[in-house]
């Protein structure tokens, strides 16, 4: 019988949710227009709800699909802001409510529980291929049973070693610090580099170990989601204790220090270098913002800003999409 692999199995199709989600933020902005704010706010809560379901799909892309409708759900919540008209008491109920839905996917604990078994069968499948064409074997092996017991030692040491590179980059992912987080999957990478030769033949171990170096970047690009989905939930929470603010003061703070206690227990750190977010009254509304991957205060420019930069933004009102 053939051997069914898992990175051939065919994927959930999670890329269809995107419209789903579009629709609701959609249909969320439509009824804020006709002032159905409670309707308007379920679409919304809907949005966030679905990226999360998404992120728990098994696999890596499923929680990249997951961020994006976060993302857009994040963009309705920042319209509600700006348009809603919300009194202390609503926009607090809709923060709390927020705050009550399930968390965000954890990258780490995806690719561990998922990942790991995929890249795990296709790397045995090349070890497999490559031993039943060594000359210990020939080439007309019919399967694992035929071959020899040294080629099927050579095949657990080749998973052996990228099972503990795996291990290493799990421990290091859980790092709650960012910061530190990239610092050792950059250590992890580099000492493996350090070391890179012609990895078919240089033996089981050096194979497993390079294996596991080539499919390092995938891992960094998912952390990098991860991190600015989470830091723009962080900002999307301390946006409605300001708009609270705002209704009970008819003006925005001075500083974020001024919503606690009464909208917020305390004022979270960006997540990027642990210290104070950035936060900046502009007339009648507010900038919001992180340093973003590169660390830098770039004074709330994004991608899309010219020149562009990271900063993870909230502002209002918000600045309108340049057209191409």
């Amino acid at each position: 019988m053939e051997r069914m692999s898992l990175a051939g199995a065919t994927p959930i199709p999670v890329q269809s949710t995107r419209a789903f989600a579009r629709a609701l933020v959609a249909r969320a902005m439509l009824r804020l227009n006709d002032g159905k704010l409670a309707d308007a706010e379920w679409d919304l809560l809907a949005c966030h709800r679905l990226g999360r379901l998404v992120g728990t799909t098994p696999g890596t892309i499923a929680p990249l699909v997951g961020f994006a409708i976060h993302s857009l759900a994040c963009r309705g919540d920042a319209a509600l802001m700006e348009h809603g008209n919300l009194n202390a008491r609503q926009a607090l109920e809709y923060r709390a409510m927020l705050s009550l839905l399930p968390s965000l996917p954890v990258m780490a604990v995806q690719s561990d529980q998922t990942e790991r078994l995929i890249y795990l069968d296709l790397l045995m499948l090349l070890t497999l291929e490559t031993q039943k064409k060594s000359p210990a074997v020939g080439t007309q092996s019919a399967g694992v049973n035929d071959m020899p017991a040294e080629n099927l030692t050579w095949v657990d040491e080749v998973v052996g070693a990228f099972n503990e590179q795996y291990d290493k980059f799990v421990v290091a992912a859980h790092e709650p610090s960012v910061a530190k987080r990239k610092r050792e999957l950059q250590h992890l990478a580099q000492a493996l580099r350090g070391e890179q030769r012609w990895w078919l033949m240089l033996g089981p171990r050096r194979m497993g170990q390079n294996f596991f170096l080539q499919i390092i970047p995938g891992f960094d690009a998912a952390s990098d989601a991860e991190n600015r989905a989470r830091m723009r939930e962080a900002l999307d929470q301390l946006g409605f204790a300001l708009v609270a603010y705002r209704a009970d003061h008819a003006a925005y703070p001075e500083n974020l220090n001024a919503l606690v206690p009464k909208y917020i227990h305390e004022v979270p750190n960006d997540l990027y270098n642990e210290q104070a977010l950035n936060y900046k009254r502009q007339g009648e509304g507010f900038l919001l913002y992180s340093v973003g991957e590169n660390g830098a205060d770039d004074g709330g420019r994004t991608f899309d800003s010219t020149p562009p930069a990271d900063d993870i933004t909230l502002q209002i009102p918000r600045q309108q999409a340049k057209q191409p």
